[in-house]
């Protein structure tokens, strides 16, 4: 089976509402299950440059915020709609997001 692991690194205080919905949206199955996810804490460090409009931080100084590291898996197909998703529940203009194509030889496709 074709899957993305998605990795998106969020506010702690936001990461209940990403993963709420997300959820909402049907994504995070695994089998019998929903809500599936794995999280944990993590520390961002970003500069906010000339023209950003930063959610934390100020403009030209180094800001360290104490994140939450969240993975959601979702079918290569679903991609761009889970990205549609995790964007409208996160509070940054550039949230930090990695897309991961993996296999999954034990999971068939339905």
């Amino acid at each position: 089976m074709k899957l993305c692991k998605v990795v998106v690194y969020v506010p702690q205080e936001a990461a209940p509402d990403l993963l709420q919905g997300v959820a909402q949206k049907g994504f995070g199955r695994q089998g019998n299950y929903d809500s599936w996810s794995i999280t944990g804490p993590v520390t961002e460090r970003f500069r906010p440059l000339k023209g950003a409009k930063p959610a934390l931080g100020k403009i030209n100084e180094l800001s360290s915020v104490k994140s939450c590291k969240v993975e959601l898996h979702c079918l290569q197909g679903e991609l761009e709609a889970l990205l549609l998703e995790v964007r409208r529940h996160h509070p940054y203009e550039t949230p930090g997001i990695e897309v991961w194509k993996i296999e999954c030889p034990l999971i068939k496709d339905s």
